[in-house]
């Protein structure tokens, strides 16, 4: 939830505007090229339309009823390329033009796509695994009931796997992403079968425990070392949200920031602020007043905070 991009500030002006006319939350961006939709490119200076290909099922989803078709991938990018699932199997296209460059048989038929430091990792209710995103040479598979929640970064690809519902332990797996075999594994963390989403950073995985309603307690985020699984640091906390209300962890450098305030459980309404944690003592570095809550939830760059709707807290000034 936090891109690096630097060159993020408060806007001055509209520049350009064009569709879609309603909200989309699966864009993807490139070296200043935006990809969104079924699939459309624009150009991010000044809107123009690049090229536009037939993705079928359609990974295009916006808010509330607009749902992405039965069987999509959500749409990644890295290294010039844009990698999506269409017709029954995992594709690049080329950025620029828009051109089908590369073919993926071996990847079967993702739920996700993850690219990172040229290996792709697809995810599908039996597997995960990994491929080489230039070749499409396959590296390995990892059998999984049910993985989700998968990340991958410093040459490692972390799970959760196991259908508490069918009766099966759920459990913590880090796999290393060159081999393929287990580094470690944990199914003694109470946790793990309510989580909502991980987060790898700087050896750290943090994994997010939503109520995803408008209730605000029971809403954590859990970190444990990517190395071993040693448990380092449990927070709970009121998401400054107003609906649908996510623990989201957002890490900038040495600082962990949480977007906090909404109703407790007494149903007092506490101001909505971003605080940053130090991970390893668990001391408040900072906090600065985050504008208001919505049922947006927070994301970052390594200098902007955006809440609510349109609200961004400079995270160097507090303004």
């Amino acid at each position: 939830a936090v891109s690096q991009d630097t060159m993020v500030a408060p806007p001055r002006r509209v520049r350009w505007l064009a569709g879609p006319w309603e909200e989309v939350a699966n864009l993807v961006t490139i070296r200043g090229r935006n990809f969104y939709g079924g699939m459309l490119a624009r150009d991010g200076f000044n809107g123009l339309r690049l090229w536009q290909r037939n993705v079928a099922p359609s990974p295009a989803q916006g808010g509330f009823s607009f749902r992405p078709e039965r069987g999509s991938a959500p749409p990644v990018t890295g290294a010039d390329r844009v990698y999506v699932f269409s017709a029954g199997t995992l594709q690049a296209f080329d950025a620029v033009t828009g051109e089908t460059v590369q073919q993926y048989p071996d990847a079967g038929k993702p739920q996700h796509i993850l690219f990172d430091e040229g290996v792709l990792v697809t995810v599908d209710p039996g597997h995960v695994r990994c491929l080489d995103a230039d070749s499409a040479r396959p590296l390995w598979s990892h059998m999984a009931s049910e993985p989700r929640h998968v990340v991958a970064g410093d040459g490692l690809v972390s799970l959760v796997q196991g259908s508490p519902r069918r009766g099966e332990t759920c459990e913590v797996v880090v796999l290393d992403q060159r081999t393929g075999q287990v580094r470690w594994r944990r199914n003694d963390l109470p946790w793990a079968e309510r989580a909502t989403r991980s987060v790898y950073h700087r050896g750290m995985l943090t994994f997010e425990v939503s109520t995803l309603n408008d209730d605000g307690p029971e809403n954590a985020i859990h970190i444990v070392s990517a190395e071993d699984g040693k448990e380092i640091r449990d927070l709970t906390f009121l998401p400054g949200m107003n609906h649908v209300r996510q623990a989201r962890a957002m890490f900038v450098g040495d600082r962990l920031w949480l977007l906090q305030g909404g109703k407790g459980e007494d149903k007092k309404r506490e101001p909505t602020e971003a605080a940053a944690l130090d991970v390893a003592t668990g001391n408040e570095l900072a906090r600065h007043p985050a504008g208001l809550a919505h049922c947006f939830p927070p994301v970052a760059t390594t200098r902007f905070l955006f809440s609510g709707e349109m609200d961004m807290t400079d995270l160097q000034t507090g303004e």
